[in-house]
C-alpha cells in the first residue's frame, strides 16, 4: 500500500530556515536602506538646506516638505520660499520634482530624466544703490564657494557632466521692480519654460522654449537650440504688442520723453557662438513701432511727437573676439509713416512726414571696406515725402 507524502513543511523547519543569517541579512539591509532613504535622508537634507540659507546666505528659507524615494531615485520639494535679507520675497515655487535615472561614473555623467517646477516666482529688484538683489545673492553664494575651494596643487579632475532629458516650468512669474524710480515695476505672468536634451557633452544640442505674457496684452516667445560644450545657441525671439507706457518709469532718469505711449514689436533670428571664435549672426531683425505718441523732454519749445508706424529690418554679423568689436551690416531698411512733430504753442514750427524710407546695402568691417578710416555703405538710398508748415 503506497504511503502518502506530506508536502507541508514542519513548523520547526520553517523556523530553522528563517533563522539562517543569509535570509535576514538582505532583509535587514533593505529595511535599513528604506528607513535611511524615506526618513533620515529627507530630514537631514531639509535641515541642511535651511541651515545653509540661514547661516551662509543670511536669508530665511522655508520648506514645507522634502521627500526622497530611494528606489525610484526621485526628489520632491513642496512650498519652497526664500526671503531676502530685508524680508522681501526673493524666490519661491509650489513644487519641485526631480527624477534621477542614471549615474555613469566611468564617463562622469549624471542623467536627470525629468525636472518639473510648478508656479515658480522670482522677485527681481534693483536696489537704491543700483545693485540687484539677485546679484547680491550670487555674491554671497560665490564668496562662500571661494572659501571651500580645494587646494590648487591637487590634480585637476574632469568636471562631472550632466544630461537633462526634460525640464518644464509652468505657471511662473517674474516681478521686476526698480527702487530708484517710483512706480517702476512690471510683472511677467504666466511664464512657461521647456528644455529638452540639455547636456554638457561635447557637440550635444538641446531644444528650449520660453513663453511669457506681458501686461496690457503683450507676449514673449523665445525658442531655439542650445549647446553647452562649446557654448552656442541659435533661435528666434519674438516680442509682440509691448506697451511703451510700461517702460516709462524705468527710463525717466534719461529725461528723453515726458509722455510715452504706443506698442513695440520685435522679432530676432540669431546664432551665437562663444567657443574659439565667438560671434553673433543676426539673420533677421524686425522691429515695429505703432501708434507712438510722446512729448520730448527738455526742448526749448514744448512739442508733441506722433508716429503712426515705424520699422527697421536688418541682417548683421558681429565678431566678439576683436577689440573693438567688428561688425558687418549686410542689409538695412528703415521706414517711417505718418510722422508728425508739432509745437504745442501757437505759431510754433511743425513737421509732417507721410512716408520715409532709408535703404542700405552693406557696411563692411574696416579690413574689407575702408575709406579714410570710415566705414561706408556699398549702397544707400533714401526717399521721403515731407510737409513743413
Amino acid at each position: 500500500m503506497p504511503v502518502a507524502l506530506s508536502m507541508k513543511p514542519s513548523f520547526r523547519g520553517v523556523i530553522a530556515q528563517l533563522s539562517k543569517p543569509w535570509i535576514w541579512l538582505p532583509v535587514s539591509l533593505i529595511v535599513l536602506y528604506s528607513v535611511a532613504g524615506f526618513l533620515i535622508a529627507p530630514w537631514a537634507a531639509q535641515r541642511a538646506l535651511i541651515a545653509y540659507s540661514t547661516e551662509t546666505l543670511k536669508r530665511p528659507l522655508a520648506i514645507q516638505r522634502l521627500r526622497l524615494n530611494p528606489f525610484t531615485f526621485t526628489l520632491a520639494l513642496d512650498q519652497f520660499e526664500l526671503k531676502d535679507t530685508d524680508g522681501h520675497d526673493l524666490l519661491a515655487f509650489e513644487r519641485l520634482h526631480l527624477d534621477f535615472k542614471m549615474l555613469d561614473l566611468f564617463h562622469r555623467l549624471g542623467t536627470l530624466d525629468e525636472i518639473s517646477v510648478s508656479a515658480p516666482r522670482v522677485a527681481f529688484r534693483i536696489l537704491n544703490d543700483g545693485q540687484s538683489n539677485i546679484a547680491r545673492l550670487m555674491e554671497d553664494a560665490g564668496s562662500e564657494a571661494t572659501h571651500d575651494t580645494a587646494d590648487a596643487a591637487a590634480p585637476a579632475k574632469a568636471p562631472f557632466g550632466f544630461l537633462v532629458k526634460h525640464l518644464a516650468m509652468e505657471g511662473g512669474a517674474i516681478a521686476f521692480r526698480d527702487a530708484r524710480h517710483r512706480g517702476a515695476s512690471i510683472v511677467l505672468s504666466p511664464i512657461d519654460i521647456e528644455l529638452n536634451q540639455i547636456s554638457t557633452r561635447t557637440s550635444d544640442h538641446g531644444q528650449y522654449s520660453v513663453s511669457a505674457k506681458l501686461p496690457q496684452g503683450g507676449a514673449i516667445v523665445w525658442e531655439g537650440s542650445l549647446s553647452l560644450s562649446p557654448p552656442a545657441t541659435a533661435g528666434r525671439l519674438v516680442l509682440s504688442d509691448f506697451g511703451l507706457k510700461l517702460a516709462r518709469p524705468f527710463i525717466e532718469d534719461l529725461e528723453i520723453l515726458d509722455e510715452l505711449s504706443g506698442t513695440l514689436g520685435l522679432q530676432v533670428e540669431y546664432s551665437l557662438a562663444l567657443g574659439e571664435t565667438p560671434g553673433i549672426e543676426i539673420s533677421r531683425l524686425e522691429a515695429r513701432l505703432r501708434d507712438f505718441s510722446g512729448i520730448p523732454a527738455g526742448t526749448p519749445v514744448p512739442a508733441h511727437a506722433r508716429i503712426g508706424e515705424a520699422g527697421i529690418d536688418l541682417k548683421a554679423r558681429i565678431a566678439l573676439d576683436e577689440v573693438p568689436l567688428e561688425f558687418a551690416l549686410d542689409d538695412l531698411a528703415i521706414r517711417l509713416a505718418d510722422l508728425d512733430y508739432r509745437g504745442v504753442e501757437a505759431g510754433s514750427p511743425s513737421l509732417s512726414l507721410s512716408t520715409g524710407e532709408l535703404l542700405g546695402g552693406r557696411i563692411a568691417p574696416p579690413a574689407d571696406n575702408v575709406e579714410n578710416g570710415m566705414r561706408r555703405f556699398d549702397t544707400l538710398a533714401a526717399e521721403a515725402t515731407i510737409e513743413k508748415d
